[in-house]
């Protein structure tokens, strides 16, 4: 690595070397591409980032855009039977804004502190509603979504059809929100679970973990995941409680 590369956040260079170490490839064309086309569009990703004006910025945004690549939530075509088995967990209830889960993480390097999201319960789901630091809201309201126990992990559900999923936890007034590191969670199923059906490697770019069909086995694969967050999961995405 580069001596520009070391003087990157901390954080992110960790990233970049635990992708680095799956082949991906790492071409400068690749930051300008990513960040025209992906960074900020994946419907779960509430980051956002700016080209870079000078080169230590092109850096930061072709490791940080690396990093992204591999890290989304789970696809998931169809709920089945288990989005009525899902409720609301209550304690989601209320109004959350992200901070910085490590000193580096700064608007300025693409993450959105002083976003908020609001959640309320609409008929049997979730309503989650998002605002920019300025209290604008970007975007439509989640609805609906759900959340589901799953092993040792609990689970949003967001969208009955066409949706995706995010492991989070809540410890007091803090919430945590993780997403698939991709290229791993792609090797445990291959090495585990060769045979899988509803659960299989996505057929574009990149490599990630999608759903067909939530069944029993897309459950148990879940489930048996590990609570690896240095290799498995990025819960990079850190909000605490306002009301």
């Amino acid at each position: 690595m580069t001596v520009a590369a070391r003087s990157a956040p901390a954080h992110v260079v960790r990233s970049y070397e635990r992708v680095r170490a799956t082949g991906f490839p790492q071409a400068h064309d690749f930051a300008d591409n990513y960040t025209q086309n992906h960074l900020g569009k994946h419907k779960c990703l509430k980051r956002s980032a700016r080209r870079p004006q000078h080169r230590g910025m092109r850096l930061r945004l072709f490791l940080l855009a690396v990093v992204l690549s591999q890290t989304a939530c789970i696809n998931v075509e169809d709920f089945g039977t288990y989005w009525d088995k899902a409720g609301t967990d209550r304690a989601l209830a209320g109004t959350w804004r992200q901070v910085p889960a490590s000193p580096e993480q700064t608007r300025a390097q693409g993450y959105g502190i002083g976003n908020t999201i609001h959640l309320t319960v609409k008929a049997d789901a979730y309503e989650m509603v998002v605002r920019d630091g300025e209290g604008k809201r970007p975007d439509a309201p989640f609805y609906p979504v759900k959340t589901l126990d799953i092993g040792r992990y609990h689970f949003l559900f967001t969208g009955r059809t066409k949706g995706f999923i995010e492991r989070y936890s809540i410890s007091g007034r803090t919430l945590l929100i993780c997403d698939q590191v991709g290229p791993w969670m792609v090797e445990f199923l291959r090495g585990r679970y060769p045979d899988a059906r509803s659960v299989h490697k996505n057929k574009s770019e990149g490599e990630f973990l999608v759903i067909d069909t939530f069944d029993d086995e897309a459950f148990t694969i879940l489930s048996n995941i590990p609570d690896d967050q240095e290799k498995y999961w990025d819960c990079d995405q850190k909000w605490e409680r306002v009301d």
